[in-house]
């Protein structure tokens, strides 16, 4: 087995670009947009 070298940053760039893709097919198709809720107990 090879080892691989990670880039953080352009993992994340990737990661990213395709959340924002995912997002604007759901907004687009009359779906909620995600969100962040905290509930406190």
């Amino acid at each position: 087995m090879v080892a691989q070298i990670l880039d953080g940053k352009n993992l994340a760039k990737k990661i990213q670009s395709r959340l924002q893709v995912a997002i604007k097919e759901k907004i687009s198709a009359k779906k909620r947009p995600p969100g962040l809720a905290v509930l406190m107990v």
